[in-house]
């Protein structure tokens, strides 16, 4: 990568953004501009170290007491989660 892409790069924001949903299931299919965001990142490092670590909450792990786990669908959402730059054209198809 040239220096002058990877600092155009640094400048852009990037977002977690999760699928939506439909009758209880995940729409993987559906476009980016329908996926909720999350949370935004300065940096795609950072994105993809908050993926990891929300995929790793989603984990269900049998000594967390059920009321604090996370639902089906919303573990879905968090294991499909994926990061995209906040200037991503496709954010603003319709």
């Amino acid at each position: 990568m040239k220096p002058r892409h990877a600092a155009v790069l640094a400048l852009v924001g990037w977002y977690l953004v999760l699928p939506p949903t439909s009758l209880g299931k995940v729409v993987l299919s559906a476009p980016p501009s329908k996926w909720t965001v999350f949370q935004e990142y300065d940096s795609l490092e950072t994105c993809l170290a908050a993926r990891v670590e929300l995929h790793e909450r989603g984990e269900q792990n049998p000594s967390v007491k059920p009321q604090l786990q996370f639902p089906p669908k919303q573990l879905a959402q968090f294991f499909a989660a994926d990061c995209i730059s906040a200037d991503d054209p496709k954010l603003k198809e319709k």
